[in-house]
């Protein structure tokens, strides 16, 4: 790799705490834990989702085949978040892509291959290193192509 992982646990943790850092300041929240959050975020995910599913209909107005991919994380950013935070969050707007349309949704927030191997990222947990980001496209090739696609990756078959 041309930028090698963190391989330090303190840099790691530190860097995902400024991560999370920056996101509590962008959406207003003191933590990604609580469920209590602020109605102007509950509005934004119900904007959100209503643009994430128009966006998902002219995917599919124009021929395409769209698919949903939530992106793996690491064992310690997932730290950061509860389950519950995420469900009226992240997997509110997931279900309801799941609900209306019948297209593949691919959701690798906690693969087991992210959650510990600190390899997979540059920075602890967020960013993907050249390896991490080889498997994630092989695995989302492969689970497409389950789908009935017909996707390949010369680069990535070498």
């Amino acid at each position: 790799d041309k930028f090698p992982y963190i391989t330090d646990e303190v840099v790691r943790k530190e860097q995902m705490s400024k991560l999370v850092e920056i996101w509590l300041k962008m959406f207003k929240l003191e933590n990604l834990k609580d469920t209590n959050i602020p109605n102007e975020i509950k509005l934004r995910v119900d904007k959100n989702t209503r643009v994430l599913l128009d966006l998902i209909q002219f995917s599919i107005d124009r021929g395409y085949k769209p698919a949903l991919v939530i992106l793996p994380m690491s064992g310690l950013l997932n730290s950061f978040f509860s389950e519950e935070f995420i469900d009226i969050t992240l997997n509110k707007m997931f279900r309801a892509v799941q609900t209306k349309y019948k297209i593949p949704c691919l959701y690798y927030r906690k693969h087991k291959d992210y959650l510990l191997d600190e390899t997979m990222y540059l920075d602890g947990g967020f960013r993907m290193s050249s390896k991490g980001s080889i498997h994630f496209i092989k695995m989302v090739l492969h689970d497409l192509n389950n789908y009935g696609y017909n996707l390949t990756n010369t680069v990535m078959s070498k």
